[in-house]
């Protein structure tokens, strides 16, 4: 019974639609992420931030370009995958994005800590804004689902009457 019920759990379709529709943050990311690796290679004695810089670039992308290619290969948003793949899924979710903003932080930081805390302000100010929006949008497709419900619902009451 207990190899059952594991079975059921790690082959069970989980709903990735939300780290689905991340994709063109994760291509940015990527981008910037690469255009900076090579002039933080090409430095000859690098201080501590470029250093931190290079070290958090070079666990960004490979994260970042699997969230990547995940997400432009799979258009389905339920899917049987295993309990690990989905918990590594969203890691490299969260981790590949944090690397790539700490790495440009700490690559502003070494011209100027104001330019860098300007930079973190503005990204707190748009991921607010952003899930906000998120939040705003999935309650109005809820609302709408749950009308269309209702009106099914009532539909198929006067038509039993």
């Amino acid at each position: 019974m207990f190899m059952i019920r594991l079975k059921q759990y790690l082959t069970q379709p989980e709903d990735l639609g939300i780290l689905l529709e991340f994709g063109i943050i994760d291509a940015g990311l990527l981008a910037i992420s690469i255009i900076f690796l090579p002039y933080l290679l090409s430095i000859e004695k690098p201080d501590q931030s470029q250093t931190g810089s290079l070290v958090l670039f070079c666990i960004a992308i490979p994260l970042l370009a699997f969230h990547l290619y995940f997400t432009q290969t799979l258009g389905k948003t339920k899917l049987p995958v295993s309990a690990y793949l989905v918990k590594f899924f969203g890691a490299s979710f969260v981790i590949g994005p944090l690397c790539a903003y700490f790495g440009i932080v700490a690559a502003l930081n070494h011209f100027s800590i104001a330019i860098s805390i300007v930079f973190s302000v503005s990204c707190f100010i748009v991921c607010t804004l952003a899930v906000l929006i998120y939040k705003d949008r999935a309650n109005t497709v809820q609302r709408m689902i749950d009308m269309e419900r209702d009106t099914t619902t009532k539909t198929s009451n006067e038509g039993e009457k």
